[in-house]
């Protein structure tokens, strides 16, 4: 593995003599908009600068796109004259052992030497999370990569061609210095200042918040008020609780969520800056997340809002209650003194547009001097594809009629690639749900401040040409330098209901597995409870066990209670509901049973220490089966017959207390082994892993399925990786093996 080149780091001292006219600016200063939320409302900074391998045809090649090449034959991802520093490079592609180089300042040798590959293993610095994830089919970095008079970043020509594989995609945002002042180039000292500001980043997703200090009772139809002052001043931080013990509803609690707007007023004007419905201000779009981003989220039925938000004259803070129910929430605020005249007012709008229209969708239109900090979008596809996915973001400032912005395709602005794996929560992005064909996402521009003196506009396609139906919703947030009126066109709130998604009654088991991906099973609980308000389903009986066991494994009900209500179900008369309730109760009652999923979905065999466990090939029925695992190590082996893609295993371990192994990019494979691979004493050492990029697959289930049946074991088949071959396999004939190790504790 070639590393970086950290010894040449050392030549650092030579280069990074500052021009003596101008002031340095310290690593540490760089880092400080990582953390400190004050700078957010900052209106005097520098704008981040885009450079992407975008379409220059205007088509959808979004790839393979460069700009030049170097007299040794690497391709230019970018060239830039300092001083400046890199805030944000994504990429992604399938050629992972090729070299990505950084040249500083001139330098014939490159500082900074990796493969995809390599960052995988981890190379410092980018080996810190969350600020670089290898995640989602591409890889980011928020680690700030200053250069004094010039950095050149490169790659490895492949053979890369316009609408060919294989495919580069990438990203760069990077910011000049202000006028006057400079910095060091990048070097290995500031290593230990990046653990500082990720450990950070990781306390901001646990925020400490303000206290709920006053409740207000919302009557149907009223605004009332709830924070207000008319003094200079700044809200740091406030939360909001909803009281749903007289709301019995599911469905009632979602749409209550949508029905109030949160208005907030500054210095007096006449019109909200911010007039957003409830929950999406905090994150919940048509259904309630509890999810943390660095600046707003939820913890249990607590919202909080972390966004700086200054005042001069005053500030007040309403609910607007358009529904016809009465309900009362609890609210609390944190505030601190007047901020100067640097720091714009925070501003935040809700659009929607529905499938029939032709052209882009809009985030965001403003006018005036300010700053864009990010947005939340949901889409759901007519299509019945995600080729939704393909549509380009694209910003516009100041009347300008070409983007400083054009972006390779919605999910790589969210920090995605490749339509999505699996549903996340980061402090600056995340992917909040995805079922086939919906998908709803945010992201957060603090490192890379978007800034804009006249005007700013940001819209997102409707596929390429605009030819997708799709309907979009999303939220903006954004400074500007006075109070205006929020970017929200008036809606009823029949206007404001979220498009009826007709793959929803199908998607149930996928819907739950989302919430168990970001650990909330209290999520998962009231989504069976609305599914089964809202649709009645033939399986309605099995919904209920899963209920009873998300209950038990949230720690609502004890095992006592759980054993005694599973009765019921044993005794049910339904054949698939009797049957998995009697897994849990021996799961319950027998000493070191465990619970084994098995969804191939390919003709596949399961083995456990040799012997054959389960059979399983249909991807809308995973197998379940209970066995007993001792103390110590196990092997499991799976053996899968060839079918082209979409093609995935996923094998998940469970006993009554929760998740202990399954499948990951660690375990190894192989295309038609000989010897008794099934065999616990076998040696797999030459076999390779299967890796965390081409051998992990998006979900289950994959593209084109969206029904699976439903089961009765939450946090089981969602804990864990599917995985596919990452070999290559021309014959197309016989089976490949994947095998692991695993340990019970």
């Amino acid at each position: 593995m070639k590393k970086m080149l950290i010894g040449m780091m050392a030549l650092m001292g030579l280069a990074a003599c500052s021009r003596p006219s101008l002031e340095l600016v310290s690593y540490a200063e760089l880092l400080d908009p990582l953390t400190n939320h004050t700078a957010l409302a900052r209106l005097d900074v520098e704008g981040t600068r885009f450079i992407s391998s975008s379409d220059r045809t205007g088509n959808n090649e979004d790839y393979n796109h460069f700009n030049g090449r170097t007299s040794n034959g690497e391709l230019i991802l970018a060239e830039l004259k300092g001083p400046g520093v890199v805030s944000r490079f994504w990429f992604t592609g399938i050629e992972t052992n090729r070299f990505i180089r950084f040249y500083f300042d001139g330098e014939k040798t490159p500082r900074i030497d990796f493969t995809w590959q390599d960052l995988v293993r981890g190379v410092p610095p980018f080996d810190i999370e969350p600020l670089t994830l290898n995640e989602q089919n591409c890889w980011h970095t928020h680690v700030p990569i200053p250069f004094e008079r010039s950095v050149l970043i490169t790659t490895e020509d492949v053979g890369y061609q316009y609408g060919q594989w294989p495919k580069m995609y990438y990203q760069i945002n990077w910011q000049p210095m202000p006028r006057g002042k400079s910095v060091e180039s990048f070097s290995a000292k500031v290593y230990t200042e990046l653990e500082a500001a990720a450990e950070g980043w990781r306390q901001l997703t646990d925020p400490s918040l303000p206290q709920l200090s006053n409740r207000v009772e919302i009557a149907a139809g009223a605004t009332v008020p709830l924070w207000e002052v008319e003094v200079a001043g700044h809200i740091s931080a406030f939360v909001i609780q909803p009281e749903w013990e007289g709301v019995t509803s599911a469905v009632r609690r979602d749409q209550l969520l949508r029905e109030v707007m949160l208005n907030i007023y500054w210095d007096g004007h006449a019109q909200p800056s911010v007039s957003v419905p409830l929950g999406d201000f905090f994150g919940s779009m048509w259904q309630r997340w509890r999810g943390q981003s660095m600046l707003f989220g939820a913890i249990g039925d607590l919202f909080f809002s972390r966004f700086p938000m200054p005042y001069r004259a005053g500030a007040r803070i309403e609910l607007v209650n358009e529904s016809d129910q009465a309900f009362a929430v609890r609210f609390g605020a944190e505030s601190g003194p007047a901020l100067d005249e640097r720091h714009g007012y925070f501003h935040a709008g809700w659009r929607n547009s529905g499938a029939g229209e032709r052209v882009p969708h809009a985030v965001l239109e403003t006018a005036g001097r300010g700053r864009y900090v990010g947005c939340h979008l949901a889409v759901v596809s007519r299509d019945r594809s995600f080729w939704v996915l393909e549509s380009d973001e694209r910003m516009y400032r100041d009347g300008e009629r070409t983007p400083f912005w054009d972006g390779t395709g919605l999910e790589d602005y969210f920090n995605g690639g490749w339509y999505y794996q699996n549903v996340f929560y980061r402090p600056l992005h995340g992917l909040q749900n995805k079922s086939p064909f919906r998908a709803v996402q945010y992201r957060l521009h603090v490192p890379d401040p978007v800034m804009f003196e006249r005007s700013f506009r940001i819209d997102f396609e409707r596929g390429p040409n605009q030819v997708s139906r799709a309907d979009y919703e999303s939220v903006s947030y954004y400074y500007l330098d006075r109070p205006a009126a929020a970017d929200t066109p008036a809606r009823s709130v029949a206007q404001r209901r979220p498009p009826v998604d007709e793959f929803e009654p199908a998607t149930i088991a996928n819907d739950l597995w989302n919430f168990e991906r970001i650990g909330d099973l209290q999520g998962h609980n009231d989504y069976i409870e609305r599914y089964l308000e809202t649709h009645e389903p033939p399986f309605a009986k099995l919904l209920r066990l899963r209920l009873l066991a998300g209950k038990y494994d949230l720690g609502v009900l004890n095992r006592e209670a759980f054993l005694e209500q599973l009765a019921e179900y044993i005794d049910s008369g339904n054949e698939v509901v009797a049957q998995q309730a009697a897994m849990w109760r021996r799961l319950l009652i027998e000493e070191n049973a465990v619970l084994i999923s098995f969804y191939p979905n390919m003709p596949a065999e399961l083995f456990l220490n040799g012997e054959r466990i389960a059979r399983a090939g249909d991807a809308e029925r995973p197998v379940f089966v209970v066995t007993t695992l001792t103390k110590g190590r196990h092997v499991l082996a799976a053996a899968a017959a060839h079918k082209s893609y979409p093609i995935w295993i996923q094998v998940s371990v469970r006993d009554a207390d929760g998740w202990i192994a399954g499948t990951d990019g660690g375990w190894r494979h192989t295309i038609n082994p000989r010897g008794n691979w099934m065999q616990p004493l076998f040696d797999d050492r030459s076999w390779p892993e299967v890796g965390p990029f081409n051998g992990r697959v998006k979900g289950p289930p994959g593209e084109y399925h969206a029904w699976v049946q439903p089961d009765a074991f939450p946090n089981t088949i969602s804990r864990t990786y599917a995985i596919r071959p990452d070999l290559p396999w021309p014959d197309q004939q016989g089976y490949v093996v994947y095998r692991q190790t695993i340990e019970v504790k």
